[in-house]
């Protein structure tokens, strides 16, 4: 059975994720572990042709030789390795490839935004609380971009992928981080990301269909609220909720944020109010005024479908 067993790892602007499954001859097959590890790759600099550094590139080798370990003790016999935004960005791509496969024995394979789109849109067709959802529109936002999709019966339709991740924005607003957004700032970019998906996904925009979404931000702000309210977190967020919790984290340092928040890790933190402020803009140009969080997300939709 050992045979059936593949490794999905995902390297993405700020994490390196894993996922390990099993075929057991449904379409979805069974999910046995998965495991997250910080990563940032790239530096919170405003260079215009970003690239990975020496230290970026050792913690990732770290990283990734720590989830090799995990995926021998479910004798795991295929592997395949994706990155995504900040691979794509990064100028020195090519030599982050063949270092990692010298130090690893992994090839790392970068896939586009259109890939990446599409394969969030079926991973969130395998989440159970989505199977009745024929047809939807998806937000995927990660450190470095945000996908927007829409499924109609059972089909992706359209998909776009935007350099208007957490981590992106925090560059484009040009603020020291380890202080509060502030108001103006905070308007100032909440313009310049609207300017920007009504550029370039014009044909997104289509409120007569429920939203689903996935990515890190969420995840985190869902813990947040099961904290603050002392429930669980629901899978329903509003974009007043998102907003909310928006201005609460960027009116206060990084420090206090910190402290403010314990269930957000250090190494999201500073990073945790511009993915929310990316999510509403997101919301606000779909017309959306809800959106249903899945755990399910681009690994979900890639594992199964390594090459034989």
């Amino acid at each position: 059975m050992a045979m059936n067993r593949f490794g999905l790892i995902d390297v993405g602007s700020n994490t390196i994720k894993i996922l390990i499954g099993q075929k057991d001859g449904s379409l979805s097959g069974k999910i046995l572990d998965q495991q997250s590890l910080p990563c940032r790759l790239l530096s919170m600099g405003t260079q215009d042709e970003p690239e990975i550094s020496l230290d970026a590139l050792n913690r990732l080798v770290v990283c990734v030789n720590e989830l090799k370990e995990r995926m021998k003790k479910w004798e795991v016999k295929q592997v395949r390795m994706v990155g995504t935004e900040a691979l794509r960005k990064s100028k020195n791509s090519s030599w982050v490839i063949k270092e990692l496969l010298k130090s690893t024995g992994l090839l790392l394979e970068i896939i586009s935004g259109e890939e990446e789109a599409q394969a969030v849109a079926d991973g969130l067709r395998t989440d159970p609380i989505l199977k009745n959802w024929e047809s939807f529109m998806a937000l995927d936002i990660g450190g470095g971009s945000l996908e927007m999709i829409e499924c109609r019966k059972g089909k992706t339709i359209q998909s776009t992928s935007l350099p208007l991740g957490a981590i992106a924005l925090a560059k484009l607003s040009g603020v020291d981080l380890q202080k509060p957004l502030g108001i103006q700032n905070a308007e100032k970019l909440r313009s310049e990301i609207s300017k920007s998906i009504k550029h370039e996904a014009p044909k997104f925009h289509s409120s007569d269909l429920k939203l689903a979404g996935c990515g890190g931000t969420l995840v985190f702000l869902r813990l947040i609220i099961e904290e603050t309210h002392q429930n669980k977190g629901l899978p329903v967020l509003s974009r007043t909720e998102i907003d909310h919790y928006f201005e609460k984290t960027a009116a206060i340092s990084l420090k206090e944020r910190i402290a403010r928040f314990p269930k957000l890790p250090a190494d999201r933190a500073d990073v945790f109010p511009f993915g929310l402020l990316g999510i509403s803009c997101a919301m606000q140009y779909l017309g959306q005024s809800q959106i249903t969080h899945s755990f399910h997300n681009l690994r979900h939709g890639l594992i199964f479908n390594h090459p034989k």
